[in-house]
C-alpha cells in the first residue's frame, strides 16, 4: 500500500471511484472536477499501481469561540468494493492528519454518510440542522413585504454572531455556493435581512438554507416561500433552531438532524451543540 497525491494519468481512476461510490451524473462530475479538483488536495491509496481508495480536502476555515481557525473540509472518502475492510481509510486518515498538522491546520470536518463509521477516526458530531416541512399552506401568514437586494456577508455575520462554532464564509465562499446552486438548477432569495438558497423540486419548495439577521428577515423569506402556493404543495426548509418560534404550527414537522462531524488536531474535545452551524451549500 502506498499513499500519495494522484498524478495527471490517475484522473480517470479518481472520477471512476467517485461515480461508482456516489452515483453522481457525468455532468455533475465534470462540473465538480473542473471547478474544485486539484491533485494536491487529493490523497489516494495505490495498490499495484491503481487507486483503490481516495479522499479530497479543501480549505474552509471555521470560527470556534469567536476565533477563526484554519480548517479543512474532507469529502469524497471512497474505496473500491474489492478493497473495503482492508484498512485503507484508516491509513488515509492517519496520513491526512499528519499532513494537515504540518501545514498548520487546526481541525478538519466532514458530512458523514454514517456517524459511527467516522467516530473510530476521532471525529464527533458538532452541529445539527433543523429541518421544517409540511404543506405549504400550513406556513403562517406574515405582513412582511420584501424587495430584492441585501448584503449576504452581513446577514451571515449577524446570523452566526452568538454561535460557539460555525463555518467561516466570505464573499468568495458565497459566490461559490451561489454558482453551485445555479449549476444544479437552484436559485437564491436575497433581501434586506435574509438569504435563502432554494430549489423547486416537483411539488416541493426545498430551501437548502435560510439564514437571517432578525425575525423580520425570516418572515420575509417565509412569505416568499408561501407565495409559491399555486405552484407547489409542500415545503422543506433547513435552518437553525431559532426558526422554531415562527414555525410552531401543529401541521409543520420539525426534525433535528445531526449534520457535521469535526476533529480538532490539538486534541480538544468536540462538544455537540444545536447552536453550532455548518451548511455546505451545493456540496450535499
Amino acid at each position: 500500500m502506498k499513499i500519495a497525491h494522484p498524478s495527471d494519468k490517475d484522473l480517470n481512476d479518481v472520477k471512476f471511484l467517485w461515480k461508482y461510490c456516489f452515483g453522481d451524473s457525468d455532468a455533475f462530475i465534470e462540473y465538480f472536477f473542473s471547478k474544485y479538483y486539484k491533485k494536491e488536495n487529493t490523497l489516494a491509496v495505490f495498490e499495484e499501481g491503481r487507486i483503490t481508495s481516495d479522499l479530497m480536502f479543501f480549505p474552509y476555515n471555521i470560527v470556534k469561540g469567536g476565533k477563526e481557525i484554519k480548517a479543512a473540509y474532507v469529502c469524497g472518502v471512497s474505496t473500491h468494493p474489492m478493497h473495503r475492510g482492508g484498512g485503507n481509510i484508516t491509513a488515509l486518515f492517519a496520513f491526512l492528519e499528519e499532513k494537515l498538522k504540518k501545514e498548520g491546520y487546526e481541525a478538519f470536518f466532514l458530512i458523514p454518510f454514517n456517524f459511527s463509521f467516522y467516530r473510530k477516526y476521532g471525529l464527533e458530531c458538532a452541529s445539527f440542522l433543523h429541518e421544517y416541512s409540511g404543506e405549504i399552506m400550513s406556513l403562517p401568514k406574515f405582513n412582511a413585504p420584501f424587495k430584492e437586494g441585501g448584503d449576504a456577508g452581513e446577514i451571515y455575520k449577524n446570523f452566526c454572531k452568538n454561535k460557539p462554532l460555525y463555518l467561516a464564509r466570505d464573499k468568495k465562499c458565497e459566490d461559490e455556493f451561489l454558482s453551485d446552486t445555479k449549476e444544479e438548477g437552484g436559485h437564491r432569495f436575497l433581501v434586506d435581512g435574509a438569504q435563502m438558497y432554494y430549489f423547486i423540486q416537483n411539488d416541493t419548495f426545498f430551501a437548502q438554507e435560510l439564514i437571517f439577521s432578525d425575525i423580520e428577515g425570516a418572515k420575509k423569506a417565509i412569505s416568499f416561500i408561501k407565495s409559491h402556493s399555486a405552484q407547489v404543495k409542500k415545503f422543506v426548509l433547513r435552518s437553525d433552531f431559532s426558526l422554531s418560534g415562527l414555525l410552531c404550527e401543529k401541521n409543520i414537522d420539525i426534525k433535528i438532524k445531526p449534520h457535521v462531524m469535526v476533529k480538532y488536531l490539538n486534541g480538544d474535545t468536540v462538544s455537540p451543540s444545536q447552536d453550532a452551524y455548518f451548511n455546505m451549500i451545493g456540496w450535499v
